[in-house]
């Protein structure tokens, strides 16, 4: 296996992480008390795998070009924090 294909296997984790991510949010809307600070240590562990799934794949995508690696890995977080934000106001 290259080192591009083996990395968008770790990048297509991380949309499966991105999307349960959400849908976790979604249900915090009408969680109890109770269940919220459960779900917010859910959500931070949820996060980090997100973070190095998308850390680790644009790093195997782009092993020889680690400009255009953090500037994708800038703009995944970016996204997920963005979501964030939308999904509480």
């Amino acid at each position: 296996m290259d080192y591009h294909t083996w990395g968008n296997e770790y990048l297509q984790e991380a949309e499966k992480l991105r999307r349960c991510i959400l849908r976790r949010r979604q249900q915090l809307q009408t969680a109890r008390r109770e269940e919220i600070y459960k779900a917010g240590r859910e959500l931070r562990m949820l996060m980090d795998m997100y973070t190095e799934c998308i850390q680790t794949g644009c790093y195997l995508q782009h092993k020889e070009e680690p400009s255009d690696r953090d500037a994708e890995i800038a703009n995944a977080l970016r996204m997920i924090y963005n979501e964030s934000d939308q999904t509480h106001g």
